[in-house]
């Protein structure tokens, strides 16, 4: 799947006060994703923005520009699974797509949160079995 960037940028409300978060995006760049989560009503896409790291991105940044799936993505309906990391960050999962580590392994996607080494070789592992099917 690929999905084109149509904007980077976000307000949010953080501490009472309304501010403007800039994202590593491109406008414009085509990016492939690697995983899709929904959680909290919010549909996310994995994927390697400008920092060269796989991380969560909003599909509101985003628009498809290739909606095929590749042949290897697992689907879970988590069903308001709780992931929690250890830097306190938590999160309810509704429904997860991706490679078999991400869907049917929990911890594996709070160590990608924490930017665990062996969650990021998973992740490139797949990821470059996914750009070879995908090619």
């Amino acid at each position: 799947m690929k999905v084109k960037c149509i904007t980077y940028k976000n307000k949010e409300l953080r501490a009472g006060e309304l501010r403007t978060i800039t994202y590593p995006l491109s406008i414009q760049k085509e990016y492939d994703v690697y995983g899709i989560m929904l959680y909290d009503g919010h549909m996310q896409y994995l994927l390697i923005g400008e920092e060269n790291l796989p991380s969560w991105y909003s599909s509101e940044f985003f628009e498809v520009v290739e909606n095929i799936l590749p042949f290897e993505f697992y689907f879970d309906c988590k069903k308001n699974s709780r992931i929690e990391t250890e830097y306190g960050y938590d999160f309810m999962i509704d429904a997860i797509w991706g490679y078999e580590e991400l869907v049917k392994d929990e911890t594996h996607i709070a160590d990608l949160f924490e930017r665990k080494d062996k969650a990021i070789r998973t992740f490139l592992k797949r990821k470059a079995e996914i750009d070879e099917m995908l090619e």
